[in-house]
């Protein structure tokens, strides 16, 4: 399949995922916080 054996391909993946877990998990906070400044702006405007 593709000349990469099926364990490698199955580790790349699982390595892809667990990275993209842990940069989402250590950018959760900041994008939750980006949400609220948002409403609260929203809320000053109107």
């Amino acid at each position: 399949m593709f000349g990469i054996d099926g364990t490698v391909l199955a580790f790349v993946v699982l390595a892809g995922f667990s990275a993209g877990a842990v940069a989402y998990a250590f950018l959760f906070t900041r994008i939750s916080n980006e949400k609220q400044v948002g409403k609260r702006l929203e809320t000053i405007k109107t």
